[in-house]
């Protein structure tokens, strides 16, 4: 999850890695005044429409956006989550 005090920061580093504006990703559920969370199934969606190959069994979000996104994208979910 995101301090609210970091998701400017945050939201910039998403786009520039990824390519995508973090906003469309926000959880309703799991965000409060302070905290940001990502929604985890949508972004999954949007990583396996971008690269196929991360629909067969055993390969993992992390290992996907490692691939494409080296550890900085890695890292950058990990905090969001």
């Amino acid at each position: 999850m995101i301090k609210s005090t970091e998701y400017v920061r945050v939201a910039k580093k998403f786009k520039r890695i990824f390519g995508l504006n973090l906003n469309e990703y926000i959880d309703p559920l799991m965000t409060g005044e302070s905290e940001t969370a990502l929604e985890y199934a949508k972004f999954r969606a949007t990583m396996a429409m971008r690269h196929p190959e991360s629909n067969n069994d055993g390969i993992s979000l992390q290992d996907v956006v490692l691939e494409h996104y080296a550890n900085d994208g890695v890292e950058l979910i990990k905090k969001i989550i």
